[in-house]
């Protein structure tokens, strides 16, 4: 007959046909470390092997006070769209700084065809100015325009001010390879170590990839440790703290179930008294109390994680905030006006994103939106799914405003694409305007590529938040392109995706005051050439 302590003694949970877990790979793969969970045990292992005599005493059983940085979003245009020329505008004047820069020698209103805007597009003519309402200048007839007006127009900030007044950005002229997951331009890493921490995860993302998105990023930036928590759905916004269904059946460890925060409390206590008798052993090799001590404590600090954050809190149906945000709504008695797509959705894979990482409950996180490889598709497609990534930005922005945040935005694309050299164009109608003729988009071009970095400042009084040049005009646009052609490839970024993601990140250290930073955070040397001139933003955290 067993003796009472063996009675009592916790056994293992273990799966029929498969062997004892071991390893941590062995449990994640069988459940019992699931999500962001998988962040918080493994925790104990590396403090445990530290062995800092005086680590427990220095941190006492307290979890440290969090401070996220900006909120950061990338959005992954995937497949190759177009940005520049169609819809963010950009000069074709050497060495240009200003977007609206269209004095230049030998200039032509047939300069921009090949980037989607016909002559008669051009905003040298009468009644074809650039919009610039949001700071980074439009093309009057850009679906992503249209799609950040139908979602923030009407919208004010507190001070009365519309949303607009808080939102400011840059073009990036950098080539990029076509229609490739390869290339290496997702920047959520980088943000991440430049202040886009996350309360209970690093990093998000609504694709199954080492970054969470379509494209990858640079290999030294790849930390495995914070690989991207897929996040496409509320579902799998509110179990972010499930440990896995699979661990006892049911929903034993599952918040969202009756009663679940109680269960997952009662679980922990079970971990803590298992780990206790496990000490025994390794107490032969190393000092027990201290091991214990910083093994207890940080089992503390997993019980207040699971105390503080629950699965309704992170479900963002839940939300007021994004409920509003993400509503399906008719801005127009104009049925191209009408917001009723699957954006317009408070339990989506943007609104999850969007709200996880605007609330700092994850650091920063990637929206992928597919179907961008534009060439051969009629102008209607295309300029619906210009349309589509101007909503989401929009209701990213939108969100941040109803919960009072400031919030950055990266929207890049692999590769570029052409428009036809003849200027073969099709008609689009434009809420506001009519129909416009747009050129048509006809092959894959990289050297047409392009990236934007959209800020926005929570009631904000309306002034840049870029820097200005000699002449007092915001420097909105970093590299250049060249008439008839694509991206000027002599410039810092023009060849270079790794100059690209470093003027980023400076430029979004700088939104934080923090550009001084640069070297401390990515290492001595790091800084890419001219790279005083590559900084525009201004600080916006005053």
């Amino acid at each position: 007959m067993k003796n009472e302590d063996e009675k009592n003694k916790i056994l293992p949970y273990q799966h029929q046909g498969h062997k004892k877990p071991k390893t941590r790979r062995d449990f994640i793969a069988q459940g019992f470390i699931g999500l962001s969970t998988s962040l918080v045990l493994p925790s104990f292992t590396s403090m445990v092997m530290r062995s800092n005599p005086a680590l427990a005493q220095e941190r006492g059983c307290e979890i440290p006070s969090f401070q996220g940085g900006l909120p950061y979003i990338c959005i992954d245009g995937g497949g190759g769209m177009n940005i520049a020329g169609a819809n963010a505008f950009v000069s074709m004047a050497e060495n240009s700084e200003v977007q609206d820069d269209l004095d230049y020698p030998g200039a032509s209103t047939s300069d921009y065809i090949r980037i989607g805007v016909s002559p008669e597009e051009h905003p040298n003519q009468s009644g074809r100015e650039l919009e610039g309402k949001y700071g980074l200048k439009f093309h009057r007839a850009s679906g992503i325009l249209q799609g950040m007006n139908q979602v923030l127009d009407g919208h004010n900030m507190p001070n009365s001010r519309p949303i607009s007044d808080g939102v400011d950005g840059l073009i990036f002229c950098t080539r990029t390879s076509d229609d490739t997951a390869t290339n290496p331009i997702n920047t959520v890493f980088m943000a991440n170590l430049a202040g886009a921490d996350g309360q209970l995860v690093p990093l998000i993302g609504n694709a199954s990839s080492a970054t969470g998105a379509r494209s990858s990023a640079p290999a030294s930036m790849i930390n495995p440790a914070k690989r991207p928590t897929r996040v496409n759905s509320s579902a799998t916004a509110s179990g972010l703290l499930s440990l896995g269904s699979e661990l006892s059946g049911g929903n034993y460890i599952n918040l969202a179930g009756s009663g679940g925060q109680e269960r997952v409390q009662k679980f922990m206590d079970r971990i803590s008294k298992m780990s206790k008798t496990k000490l025994e052993d390794i107490s032969k090799k190393r000092s027990i109390a201290q091991i214990q001590s910083v093994l207890n404590c940080s089992l503390e600090n997993a019980k207040t994680l699971f105390s503080t954050f629950s699965a309704t809190m992170l479900d963002p149906t839940n939300d007021s905030a994004v409920q509003a945000a993400f509503a399906q709504t008719t801005l127009a008695a104009d049925q191209n006006n009408a917001i009723n797509d699957s954006f317009a959705n408070p339990g989506g894979n943007v609104a999850s994103v969007a709200k996880l990482v605007i609330d700092k409950i994850a650091g920063a996180g990637t929206i992928t939106i597919g179907g961008c490889d534009y060439h051969g598709n009629a102008i209607a497609t295309t300029h619906e799914k210009d349309r589509q990534i101007g909503e989401a930005i929009g209701r990213c922005i939108l969100l941040a405003s109803q919960k009072g945040e400031n919030v950055a935005i990266h929207l890049y694309t692999d590769g570029g694409v052409a428009s036809d050299a003849g200027g073969a164009t099709q008609p689009q109608v434009i809420p506001g305007i009519g129909a416009v003729n747009k050129v048509m988009h006809v092959g894959d071009s990289g050297t047409r590529s392009s990236a934007l970095l959209i800020v926005y400042k929570h009631d904000h009084d309306g002034s840049s938040l870029v820097r200005e040049n000699n002449n007092s005009q915001p420097r909105r646009q970093v590299g250049n392109f060249i008439k008839n052609g694509g991206v000027d490839l002599t410039t810092v970024i023009g060849d270079s995706t790794e100059n690209l993601w470093k003027a980023i990140m400076l430029n979004y250290l700088a939104a934080q005051g923090k550009e001084g930073d640069f070297e401390d955070i990515f290492g001595t040397g790091s800084l890419p050439p001219e790279h005083e001139s590559l900084i525009r933003m201004k600080d916006i955290t005053g």
